[in-house]
């Protein structure tokens, strides 16, 4: 820039007859150039320099002391059929190749559960996903992080600790670590290689049922045709299993999840759905499980929720120093005014009225 400064000069000064006066001025505006650029560069220095403190290498995983609590039993301590249903399917999707996980996860990665590299889906089935039986390996709505909550891992960062490098990479056999810690905690250490049949129950007639998937309805009359049986419902009111002709379309092929008896690859045809509803073998298991205190659908108990704590503590960042003591002090204003909001908002009937007050007497008069 400051050659083309002085080229525009010399070019000036050479036709116009411009004096020493303007030639000293573009030499001043010349110098000032190459400040500015020497500035730039020293800038850019500072940044390349600086620019590894905020990557996620410097992420350094947290100790957990108490990691690995020893094989637990979370799986069968899920209060519905549903929840068991949801966790299976999320289970097997992300062990599959589907998804494969971040070379190097931030803490914001594995808090927020967004563990996997974005781009891809897996199949999870209707139950999960309604839309297409599909989620986004970016922990779309939630699959994984919910998943592992159920497993046992509400703090996404004790996981990360057993499955991780100590920096936060990934490990060559981390599908295998994942499986582990996973296993350990949800099914005392070995997981069964089939969903029960409960649980087959539940993802097969969601899947059927649902409006994008076989969109599968009850109709008054049995079909003519000797291929299309009624199939074995259970009534969660009710509590009875009994056969229901059902219309569907015969061949549309779609995603139930992976796991399932009928499936290895997640996907089945609605006439294949509806043969294997036919049996009764599994509307009489949900039957059974939910007898002895399971419910059918999800009550809420054990679903996933954000955690609302910073866990400044584990996040290493160079801006935690200062971020985290802000968004501290801005939570504490807003509970400080919410508190206010509904001292305002609550009334005191006693002291409105009471006869014996000042106020009360008042109010009678």
């Amino acid at each position: 820039m400051h050659l083309a400064v002085l080229w525009y000069s010399e070019y000036v000064k050479r036709t116009f007859g411009v004096g020493a006066q303007f030639a000293k001025y573009m030499k001043s505006v010349n110098q000032r150039l190459k400040s500015c650029a020497a500035i730039a560069a020293a800038v850019l220095i500072l940044g390349a320099s600086l620019l590894p403190l905020f990557e996620a290498t410097t992420y350094a995983l947290p100790a957990f002391d108490g990691a690995d609590t020893g094989p637990v039993n979370n799986y069968a301590e899920l209060t519905s059929i549903a929840d068991k249903a949801t966790f299976w399917t999320s289970y097997k999707a992300a062990l599959t190749d589907d998804c494969i996980l971040k070379h190097q996860l931030s803490g914001a990665d594995i808090s927020s559960g967004n563990w996997f590299l974005s781009g891809g889906s897996t199949r999870v089935g209707h139950h999960v996903e309604p839309d297409d039986g599909k989620a986004g390996c970016n922990n779309e709505n939630g699959w994984f992080s919910d998943m592992m909550a159920k497993a046992g891992y509400a703090n996404l960062n004790e996981a990360a600790a057993i499955i991780l490098n100590s920096d936060g990479s990934r490990p060559n056999d981390w599908q295998a670590r994942l499986k582990s810690a996973i296993d350990s905690r949800a099914f005392q250490g070995s997981s069964p290689g089939k969903s029960t049949d409960d649980v087959t129950y539940y993802i097969l007639f969601k899947n059927f049922t649902a409006e994008r998937a076989c969109n599968a309805a009850p109709t008054p009359a049995v079909s003519s045709d000797p291929n299309k049986v009624p199939i074995q419902v259970y009534d969660p009111e009710t509590k009875t299993v009994s056969a229901q002709p059902y219309s569907y379309p015969e061949d549309k092929d779609i995603t139930i999840g992976r796991g399932t008896p009928l499936s290895s690859d997640g996907r089945y045809r609605c006439r294949e759905i509806a043969a294997a509803l036919g049996k009764a073998q599994y509307a009489n298991a949900a039957k059974t499980t939910a007898a002895a205190g399971t419910s059918f659908e999800s009550t809420g108990a054990n679903t996933a929720g954000e955690d609302p704590s910073l866990q400044c503590g584990t996040l290493r960042n160079i801006l935690n120093w200062i971020i985290c003591p802000v968004i501290k002090l801005i939570n504490a204003a807003v509970g400080g005014i919410d508190n206010l909001i509904n001292s305002l908002l609550s009334v005191d009937q006693e002291k409105i009225f009471n006869r014996t007050t000042s106020t009360g007497l008042g109010y009678y008069n």
